[in-house]
């Protein structure tokens, strides 16, 4: 599954949509490098951007629902964990296997349909929390 950024996706928290934008960008990247058959080198560097970028963005996210007492942080984060775990167990599977199609695929899937996903209802809902509506953003 590939889905490049659109405005929709957006939820009005400048850092937040950043990083978005970048995690988007990124795989972008893989997917141009797909074409060019350098798939497989490729899916190591953004399975070491993932393990940072991950920590990075949802501790920001978690720091700002606390900073606004956003009464859903705790459901939040247990998303926040269930991602963690997901991308740990596809980290292990690069480690043990090395890169690979079947891999890439699973990655891409995986982690764009959970983005998607999340961003479109848990982020828009922090975003409806701190008075953000789409028209805001």
């Amino acid at each position: 599954m590939s889905m490049a950024w659109s405005e929709d996706l957006t939820i009005g928290v400048a850092q937040i949509d950043q990083q978005h934008r970048e995690l988007f960008r990124r795989f972008d990247a893989l997917l141009v490098a797909c074409r060019q058959g350098h798939g497989r080198s490729r899916l190591v560097e953004l399975h070491d951007f993932l393990a940072d970028y991950v920590e990075r963005h949802f501790a920001d996210e978690e720091a700002l629902m606390r900073a606004k007492g956003y009464p859903r942080l705790e459901e939040h984060r247990a998303q926040h964990a269930k991602f963690r775990a997901q991308m740990a167990s596809l980290t292990a599977i690069l480690a043990m296997q090395g890169p690979s199609i079947a891999l890439l695929v699973e990655t891409n899937q995986k982690v764009m349909a959970w983005l998607v996903e999340h961003i479109r209802k848990t982020d828009r809902a922090l975003a409806a929390h701190l008075g953000l509506s789409r028209d805001d953003c």
